[in-house]
């Protein structure tokens, strides 16, 4: 991929969607081989490029912000993911033509975004409002809807809602 990039930027423009999908795919191989360092470096560029080449709400620049974000969380470091999760959040809901899968999944990784840092009290509201989404929008084999559905659990739970939060485990345990 990276030799394919080599040969990309000498032929075609560095804003042009074929680059800045070789990017992505070089970014993705980084992430799957562990690498999480560079993943969020090329992301996070990929990120600024996308948005300065094809706009704050394409799905490759909205892609990259949450990959981003994703990586930073697996890192450890919730207080810089949150921003990109948000920045991504919104940038989607700008989006004229967006999947309600794809603005689930960012709306999600958002709310585990807020789950992170202890703001289970912002995070709580966006999973009730996505839950009849993702219970009834994937299929039944899909694991999203049992994501949602432990996210929701988990910021009950921390809100010291432990009786609430159970019915909402036991769908998560149903869902996976």
């Amino acid at each position: 991929l990276e030799a394919a990039l080599q040969i990309q930027l000498k032929t075609l423009p560095p804003g042009s969607r074929e680059v800045l999908d070789t990017r992505n795919e070089l970014a993705t191989t980084f992430y799957r081989a562990g690498d999480l360092a560079t993943a969020e470096a090329q992301w996070l560029a990929l990120a600024e490029d996308g948005s300065r080449y094809l706009g704050d709400s394409h799905s490759l620049t909205i892609s990259a912000l949450g990959n981003a974000a994703t990586t930073l969380r697996r890192r450890g470091e919730f207080a810089r993911a949150l921003p990109l999760a948000k920045r991504a959040m919104e940038a989607e809901a700008r989006m004229p033509d967006v999947s309600p899968h794809s603005a689930l999944v960012t709306r999600l990784k958002y709310a585990q975004a807020l789950l992170d840092v202890d703001r289970a009290a912002e995070a709580l509201p966006l999973l009730e409002a996505i839950w009849t989404e993702a219970e009834t929008g994937f299929a039944a084999t899909s694991f999203w809807p049992g994501d949602v559905a432990m996210r929701r659990a988990q910021a009950l739970a921390r809100l010291k809602r432990k009786a609430e939060a159970i019915p909402w485990i036991e769908r998560a345990i149903e869902r996976y």
